[in-house]
């Protein structure tokens, strides 16, 4: 479907032209289609080459899994083969190792991280404080308008919270029953 090159809403032909509703200039018929044209077939091309690139992928993948099997169908049972897999094999044992041992004694670990910070702000103490100041000073009003809005919103939750809306809900009596307006238009029409 043809569209306008300035405003892009779809063109209605009219009398070897094209004409946009929305801008309402004409266009010439053949100039529009051989762009459009141009556009569709670029798309195709590149559809067709990412189809293909992932086709030679996928034979790509195919063949290195069978190059990799029988690289070790063959190499299997050499004495180098075997020291990387051990090696391997012992790496992944120490990290799980690491894992559980750190799952175990995590409180330990917290109180070393801990004491480490405390004895770390102690003795930097006055530059952390200074950073703080800084810090204070340049976004001073972003900081009181984040604590505005957040003062704001736990004033509203409580408020909302502690409220009573019992004389207001849907179904109360104070709400006059109104006549529908299909049955109102009848009564008008009469």
């Amino acid at each position: 479907m043809a569209r306008c090159p300035e405003c892009s809403f779809i063109l209605v032909e009219k009398y070897r032209r094209y004409k946009c509703s929305v801008c309402k200039k004409f266009f010439n018929k053949k100039e529009i289609d051989s762009r459009e044209f141009r556009e569709f077939s670029e798309k195709q091309r590149k559809e067709e080459r990412r189809i293909a690139k992932n086709e030679a992928h996928r034979e790509w993948s195919k063949f290195n899994k069978t190059k990799l099997q029988q690289y070790r169908r063959k190499y299997a049972k050499t004495k180098k083969y075997k020291e990387l897999t051990e090696k391997y094999k012992n790496e992944r044992k120490l990290t799980h190792y690491s894992a559980d041992y750190r799952e175990r004694h995590k409180e330990e670990i917290r109180g070393h991280l801990l004491n480490g910070f405390r004895e770390y702000h102690r003795k930097n103490r006055d530059s952390i404080m200074a950073r703080k100041k800084a810090y204070y000073a340049l976004n001073r009003i972003k900081i009181l308008d984040r604590m505005k809005v957040y003062y704001l919103n736990k004033k509203n939750k409580a408020i909302l919270l502690n409220s009573e809306n019992k004389g207001f809900e849907a179904c109360s009596p104070e709400i006059p029953n109104k006549e529908p307006t299909f049955a109102l238009s009848e009564v008008l029409n009469k």
